[in-house]
């Protein structure tokens, strides 16, 4: 997501995604954007939405598992609580939420962010905070690579439809480079949530292989060794 500087109190994105502005982030040609305040809005803006975008998670997933039944896909057949009890029963499906990505890590991200438009990533552009979709994380556990195609598909198609707008994905299955990603493979779908009052973040929904999950829970140890800067920060 693109980010632009309106007039008054709100910065918006190219997908409409508002961010909480406090002050002046950003100055004229030639000088930097205060990437620090940015992170602590995206982070605020997560810890405000996390509960909601996780509900919301369950009851577009809820909606997957009525369309498999043939039963109705309305939005008013039943209640966001009643679709999301349809995941956590699910004997296959397991879905577990992920922590709000500190302030830390976003300005870690934002650092890699710096580091490649410096190496000439013309995609990548101030504030690097904008280009983080991932402060809201949740994952699901699929039986089968099939199952996580399929499931992707639904979503891309009709998420929209439940307020869950897919805006981006990547398929770790399909590199040929296995070192690009470590080894592991999953699937990765950005997705727009609403809110409360109408706030808006892109969150991350992360479709897992059952049986490739617990390496991806002992890998994740070796990837923080890997991006930490010095002993001192793992």
């Amino acid at each position: 997501d693109k980010i632009s500087v309106t007039s008054g109190a709100v910065v918006v994105g190219s997908l409409g995604v508002p961010i909480l502005r406090t002050g002046t982030l950003m100055s004229g040609p030639g000088t930097d954007v205060n990437e620090r305040q940015f992170a602590e809005q995206l982070f605020l803006q997560a810890s405000l939405l996390d509960d909601s975008f996780q509900t919301s998670v369950r009851a577009t997933l809820g909606m997957r598992l009525l369309a498999l039944q043939g039963g109705c896909t309305s939005t008013h057949d039943g209640s966001d609580a009643d679709r999301a009890a349809l995941v956590e029963k699910h004997p296959h499906w397991k879905l577990a939420s992920g922590n709000i990505k500190t302030i830390k890590r976003i300005l870690d991200k934002v650092t890699g962010y710096a580091e490649e438009a410096r190496a000439g990533a013309a995609d990548l552009r101030e504030p690097f905070t904008a280009h983080v979709l991932d402060p809201v994380r949740a994952s699901l556990i699929c039986p089968d690579p099939r199952e996580i195609l399929e499931t992707a598909k639904w979503l891309v198609d009709n998420g929209g439809t439940y307020g869950l707008p897919v805006v981006r994905t990547k398929n770790k299955f399909a590199g040929q480079d296995s070192s690009e990603y470590d080894g592991y493979r999953d699937l990765m779908l950005s997705v727009l949530h609403t809110g409360p009052l109408g706030l808006r973040i892109i969150g991350e929904l992360q479709l897992h292989d059952a049986r490739m999950y617990p390496l991806k829970v002992k890998m994740h140890r070796l990837y923080k060794v890997k991006r930490a800067a010095s002993a001192s920060t793992i």
